[in-house]
């Protein structure tokens, strides 16, 4: 992996790349107005001098610049400091010369300083953000750019390798309902914050159902609508109410979500915690104003059936009687509808089936009584979904189990959505993937783009889906467009319950993407330490290496991750290994400034004179960036 493929622990060389090209010509000015005028070619003999490794004259004529106040000259000079080609005179300079160009509104500094933030050790995500944003209002397109996808300079996300749109929200909505904040944080762009799955439920629905409060906050602080409404009317208060955890429905609360509000069935977030038990959801809802649950409509065989009791609003407005009566868990008054000749197959206006709507009302009852009364499996709403997709969707298995033993083809999907089986594979839901796979389902189906279901269970570490997906004769080492198997991912993501089953399962262990990263390389880049261990003793290679040259050890080392080291260290990796651009695991270890990682490489003998392509040993790393300990442990 070269420079400008590594994880957010050395961002210099990107400002290497960025520095030579502005010394070339290649990256032009982009100060505004604010920025002083000055003479085009007045940076010209500090950018010669940069061109001919001349450092120490370039500094100089960059100081004498940055001294009469150009925001380029300080950018360049921030970039030589951080790039290791100078030593900096104190503590943080790099970053006071970035912040001091992009306050005159040099845009690439701006997104230096975003690169600084998003890579430093702790990373610094919100201060990141800023620099980015300002770096994109000064019209930098790359900063832009990042913004539009959602991601930080640098960063290196699980969900990289599946770029499609329809992907990313998906992860997204899983992001939510799992409170996973850091993954939700960075895909929450304003275009993707409100956006709607098949059912119309956003982001701020899926933290609410599962109940994560903490990700309900980060959604409404990004602008997600507190009041939107799904397919069906459901509110997220609705569902924050009827989860275990108060919390999220604390939150709601606190954003003045509406307490009245109803579904398609009439019913208030009181309702909702009323039927699930939920006593402090309840007595929060009343101290907010929502009044007491109206008694439940009737569905007795008193009373005439050829109109279902509607709402005061109706929201039922032109929906069949058969259709309505689906909407209930008690599937009595169905089954007289359907006994007095209701039309199984009856749709509502938007093409959603009585079948569907059972579907997503979760009444196996109900599906039931309409499939034995001839509703078709097969029958497709207006976007071509089934009402299997439904199910799949949903994660209702006891729903989907109905539906195939009447038959239900567990491979049929509209051309515009996935394969159930992906979609199961998708959600996490182990017993929808088991019931599909037991009833047919391809065990090799692939996304839109070409993403495999077993690439993106190993990369989750689900295990019980992998097997269940290997048992069923998936192809294990199925490559990507970008050549990354199931167990790349599982490597990459530490799954170690899933890596052990790939192997068993004859994975090909050295598999590269087409970086020519193997498994073992990323796992070590990232310190996965337990899963390089497993990979070692299954015979992975440890002098494997990327297009630029790195090892498994040398990557490791740039993170810092001394277990990591140690074991590649152990299993025979070469100390002193370089990579295309010089650089052993020494002098990357001193950069990280870890000093367990440099111990271990000096007790393996790693050579403290060895230097990269620009010069710069160990020390020289370690020094410019004021690590003193491990200048003190590699000079002795």
């Amino acid at each position: 992996m070269g420079r400008h493929e590594r994880r957010a622990v050395r961002p210099a060389a990107t400002f290497v790349t960025m520095l030579l090209c502005s010394c070339a010509g290649a990256v032009g000015a982009s100060a505004p107005a604010a920025q002083p005028t000055r003479s085009a070619d007045a940076l010209e003999p500090a950018k010669a001098a940069i061109r001919v490794k001349d450092y120490q004259l370039a500094a100089r004529l960059l100081s004498e610049q940055a001294a009469r106040d150009d925001a380029e000259a300080k950018y360049l000079l921030g970039s030589m400091l951080l790039a290791d080609l100078l030593p900096a005179s104190e503590p943080g300079q790099p970053q006071k010369l970035f912040e001091a160009a992009a306050g005159q509104g040099q845009a690439r500094a701006a997104y230096a300083l975003a690169a600084m933030f998003a890579t430093r050790d702790p990373r610094d995500p919100a201060s990141a953000r800023h620099w980015l944003e300002r770096a994109a209002a000064l019209g930098d397109p790359a900063a832009r750019d990042l913004l539009q996808r959602g991601v930080l300079p640098l960063e290196v996300r699980p969900q990289d390798g599946l770029a499609d749109e329809s992907l990313r929200r998906a992860e997204f909505w899983r992001a939510a309902r799992r409170g996973d904040l850091a993954l939700l944080e960075a895909l929450a762009t304003p275009e993707r914050v409100n956006s709607a799955d098949d059912f119309g439920r956003t982001a701020l629905h899926h933290a609410a159902d599962g109940g994560e409060d903490e990700a309900v906050a980060l959604l409404i602080a990004r602008g997600a609508k507190v009041d939107a409404v799904d397919r069906y009317g459901v509110t997220p208060l609705m569902l924050a109410c009827a989860a275990e955890s108060p919390d999220a429905c604390t939150r709601l609360l606190q954003a003045k979500a509406s307490v009245t509000a109803t579904d398609r069935g009439g019913n208030t977030a009181l309702a909702y915690a009323a039927r699930s038990g939920r006593a402090q959801q309840s007595k929060d809802l009343r101290a907010a104003g929502s009044a007491p649950v109206r008694a439940p409509v009737s569905t007795g065989a008193a009373g005439p059936l050829d109109r279902l009791p509607r709402s005061a609003t109706d929201a039922y407005a032109g929906w069949p009687d058969v259709v309505v009566a689906a909407t209930r868990k008690d599937p009595a008054r169905l089954r007289d509808l359907l006994a007095q000749g209701g039309d199984p197959n009856a749709a509502a206006p938007d093409g959603q089936t009585a079948l569907m709507v059972a579907v997503a009302s979760d009444s196996s009852q109900s599906i039931a009584a309409l499939l034995g009364a001839g509703a078709s499996v097969a029958k497709t709403d207006a976007r071509g979904a089934t009402a299997l997709q439904y199910a799949v969707q949903l994660g209702h298995a006891s729903a989907l189990e109905v539906l195939l033993k009447h038959g239900a083809d567990p491979n049929a999907h509209a051309n515009s959505s996935e394969p159930p089986l992906f979609i199961a594979v998708d959600n996490g839901d182990a017993r929808s993937a088991s019931l599909l796979l037991a009833a047919g389902a391809d065990p090799n189906a692939h996304s839109s783009i070409g993403a495999a279901a077993l690439s993106i269970a190993s990369a989750r570490d689900q295990a019980e889906i992998a097997a269940r997906l290997i048992d069923a004769r998936a192809t294990v080492s199925a490559a990507d467009a970008s050549g990354r198997t199931p167990l790349w991912y599982a490597a990459c993501a530490d799954a170690a319950a899933t890596v052990p089953l790939l192997l068993k399962a004859g994975a090909t262990i050295d598999a590269a993407d087409s970086n020519g990263l193997t498994p073992l390389g990323c796992a070590a880049a990232r310190g996965h330490t337990a899963v390089v261990d497993r990979l070692v003793r299954g015979g992975a290679s440890v002098a494997s290496k990327t297009r630029s040259g790195d090892t498994p050890l040398t990557l490791a080392a740039m993170g810092g991750h001394a277990s990591t080291v140690r074991r590649l260290l152990s299993a025979g990796a070469d100390a002193n290994g370089q990579n295309r651009l010089g650089d052993t695991a020494l002098i990357l270890a001193s950069q990280s400034g870890n000093l367990e990682t440099v111990q271990a490489l000096l007790d393996a003998g790693a050579s403290r004179k060895l230097r990269n392509r620009d010069g710069v040993a160990a020390s020289d790393a370690a020094r410019a960036r004021s690590f003193d300990n491990v200048v003190a442990l590699l000079d002795r």
